[in-house]
């Protein structure tokens, strides 16, 4: 055993942990919010953060200090290591250059608890037996900078034995090729290889934090990143290939860490469990990050919901899924209590949702690619998109929430079932077979008590669904932006649906699909909308022009459909307008605001309007 001590000058380091909590503000909802009246006293809730906790995003310029950024080092006052055989061990605070092939053996620190370490691999490879091959057991904080140019590899073999903790006795399970007790920082602008056979990749069961180099991690039986207080990246290029979590932060024993955090780097991620996961915070803000998770969406389990949807069954029971709990989780990026976007290019391609949180989704800005075997983008809470682009090529269901609010930026959704499906997982209320349009109570909240609605109030939106189109199993308002379904060609869904009330008041909608459960907006809405049903299956563009010959809306539809909901700003009561289906054209005279209303009673060849009564649609997962 070899040991080496260096007392250099004192490193000022600034203490900003990202394992600190964000404010957390509690939101049991609005009493004022919601349904406050009947007809166009219906209001959309004013609070769209969702009933659950609200979680602040992270700053991350609170998570990186200047010392964890800063890759030089004083090589003059620096100590030059050549590793040999065995354990090499640092006791004291300082900066080491380390070089050298170690066979069987390790770096293991063991110094005091306010010591400061900087290592510095410039031409290291160290394999151990049984252990990790960089060791930190006690220390205030380490760094490990990169060489500029350097190739450095890190790996373990076999089984991990345990260590003990000599003040306590405590067991120590050393469980990675890189193992840290204490906060560890990767930092420089050299390579690194890490490899563990039978463990995880890198770990800290303190703040762990990467914020340069390129780094490639294998992990075939464990996680290739770990940070029990938090994971946070701000830089570097990473390959990271594992058995179990891809990047991952949790800690069980505090319910205020658990942290991930993203401001820049270029990841790429295969895990077969999930692509990132955050047990309490997702937050990500930059860098380019590529996700395969589970194998990817091909690997997504088949769903046998049909045409109906599987049949709620007599008062609102449930039907089948056809899904089950998953046994391992195969998310894209997952958080615990709320998952945050703001900036950064991800794509995702997953087995299960691409985007899950336990919590809420907030996404305000960035590039969201989404190929899910699930559901594209899943909130137990609210999701929240006010900015940046989603585009969800493929999934189950697209995006999900007990409430769901677009304000801004790109939507696109492809869905083998519903496009937006807001619930809160009880089902539908009302109607024969739990579909609950007819006969429910107006407004947000659900049989279960708990308020659910789908609202855009801004952005673009194009959904492409074979299930419902819009789908809220309590309220749907629209106040602005543009909205486009290409609806259901079956007539066991719609391109509408909503449980309680439907409310438009400004924006663009233009929704097709087939006429068997086409739904209008409701008679709260204080914009005109349209419901016409054209007899036969047709195609081609939908055009709306007023009086004087101007298009109010025009939408070109992707697939067969044979009826149609327009709304746009303009359609007022006793106004006159021509609305054109591809080759035919129908003059519709507004003797109402809502002109058509039902389930294959719109206007138009399909029925002379009205809603029937007290006939449900199907329910099952919505």
């Amino acid at each position: 055993m070899k040991k080496y001590k260096f007392v250099p000058a004192a490193m000022a380091v600034c203490l900003i942990l990202c394992g600190c909590s964000p404010a957390v503000s509690k939101n049991g909802g609005d009493e004022t919010g919601g349904v406050t009246g009947e007809n166009n006293d219906i209001k959309a809730p004013s609070d769209t953060s969702g009933n659950n906790d609200v979680v602040t995003s992270i700053d991350p310029d609170d998570v990186f200090s200047a010392r964890d950024l800063e890759t030089d080092y004083d090589e003059d006052g620096a100590v030059r290591l050549t590793l040999s055989e065995g354990e090499n061990l640092i006791t004291e605070a300082g900066v080491y250059i380390l070089s050298g092939n170690v066979k069987n053996g390790s770096v293991k620190i063991e110094a005091e608890k306010s010591d400061k370490i900087q290592l510095v691999l410039d031409g290291v490879d160290i394999t151990n037996e049984g252990s990790a091959a960089l060791y930190v057991k006690s220390a205030d904080k380490v760094f490990v900078t990169l060489a500029r140019g350097s190739e450095n590899f890190l790996s373990s073999k076999g089984e991990f034995s345990p260590d003990t903790d000599a003040e306590t006795g405590d067991t120590v399970n050393v469980d990675g090729a890189v193992f840290s007790r204490e906060d560890i920082t990767f930092n420089g602008e050299g390579k690194l290889t890490v490899s563990s056979e039978k463990g995880d990749g890198i770990v800290s069961k303190d703040d762990l934090k990467i914020t340069g180099g390129e780094f490639s991690v294998s992990a075939p039986e464990g996680h290739a990143l770990s940070g029990k207080d938090c994971a946070a990246v701000a830089g570097g290029t990473l390959t990271l290939v594992s058995g179990k979590d891809g990047i991952r932060s949790e800690n069980d024993e505090d319910a205020e860490r658990g942290n991930v955090v993203i401001t820049g780097g270029s990841f790429e991620i295969t895990a077969d469990g999930d692509g990132i996961y955050a047990g309490r915070e997702l937050n990500i803000s930059g860098g380019e990050i590529n996700v395969t998770a589970g194998g990817g969406s091909k690997n997504g389990e088949q769903h046998t919901d049909g045409m109906w949807g599987g049949f709620g069954g007599f008062g609102g029971f449930g039907g089948s899924s056809g899904t089950s709990d998953d046994t391992v989780s195969q998310k894209g990026i997952k958080g615990g209590v709320a998952v945050s976007v703001s900036g950064g290019v991800i794509t995702v391609d997953t087995a299960d949702d691409a985007v899950h949180s336990d919590g809420n989704v907030n996404i305000s800005g960035g590039t969201v690619s989404i190929s899910s075997g699930d559901d594209g983008i899943h909130a137990d809470g609210s999701v929240v998109i006010s900015g940046g682009s989603v585009d969800i090529k493929k999934s189950y269901e697209g995006i999900e929430g007990k409430t769901i609010t677009v304000s801004d930026g790109e939507v696109s959704v492809v869905s083998d079932d519903d496009g937006f499906n807001a619930s809160d997982g009880t089902g539908d209320t009302g109607g024969m077979f739990g579909g609950g349009r007819p006969g429910a109570p107006s407004g947000t909240e659900t049989e279960s008590g708990t308020e659910v609605y789908l609202l855009i109030s801004g952005g673009r939106v194009y959904v492409n669904a074979s299930g419902d189109g819009l789908d809220s199993n309590g309220a749907l308002f629209v106040e602005g932006g543009e909205t486009y379904v290409d609806g259901p060609t079956n007539s066991g869904n719609g391109a509408l649906d909503y449980a309680t009330e439907g409310k438009i008041t400004g924006g663009i909608v233009v929704a097709v699909g087939a006429s068997g459960m086409a739904e209008n907006f409701g008679s709260s809405s204080t914009q005109g909308a349209i419901m016409y049903n054209v007899g036969s299956s047709s195609g081609g563009k939908v055009t709306l022009t007023g009086e004087n010959g101007d298009v109010m809306a025009e939408f070109q539809p992707a697939k067969s459909y044979n009826s149609v909901v327009i709304s746009a700003p303009g359609i007022k009561e006793g106004g006159e307008y021509t609305l054109k289906v591809g080759g035919s054209s129908y003059e519709i005279k507004m003797t109402s605001l809502i002109y058509g209303e039902g389930g294959g009673f719109g206007g138009g060849p399909g029925g002379g309007g009205g809603r029937p009564g007290g006939f449900g649609g199907p329910g099952g997962r919505r």
